[in-house]
């Protein structure tokens, strides 16, 4: 099952050597959170990428005066490499990340995801287009 998830939901799958993707599907783990526990935010540790299984995680910041400015929402079937901020160089304020209903995903930890990254091209070419996309918001 995690096999098909994570080659649905990452383009480099198929780029990756057989102990990387055996390295990604036995290192993952499944989480739940639940309504309004912050799933990140900048004074938290840097816990992985996620694919969300189902639920609504809402991506957000904090303007000056106080108000929480919606970025975006991440829905069922939708990753969210946001969870990995330290593995993204350009970020450079604060960003939120909370469900907006009990969510259940699957996380990728940054202990697996960021030596991947490092010595696989694809998953680093991946996770440098989420950062500039991202940066250009």
């Amino acid at each position: 099952m995690r096999e098909t998830l994570f080659s649905k939901t990452f383009p480099f799958w198929s780029k990756l050597s057989d102990k990387e993707k055996e390295h990604f599907i036995h290192k993952s783990v499944d989480v739940t959170y639940a309504k309004g526990h912050l799933i990140h935010r900048s004074d938290m540790k840097c816990q992985g990428a996620l694919i969300v299984l189902s639920g609504n995680i809402r991506v957000y910041i904090v303007s000056e005066e106080g108000r929480e400015v919606t970025l975006f929402h991440i829905y069922a079937g939708d990753s969210c490499v946001l969870c990995a901020s330290c593995l993204l160089e350009t970020i450079e304020f604060e960003i939120i990340i909370e469900p907006v209903e009990t969510v259940q995903a699957v996380m990728i930890p940054t202990a697996v995801l960021s030596p991947i990254m490092n010595s696989n091209p694809y998953v680093e070419l991946y996770i440098n287009i989420y950062n500039r996309e991202f940066s250009l918001m």
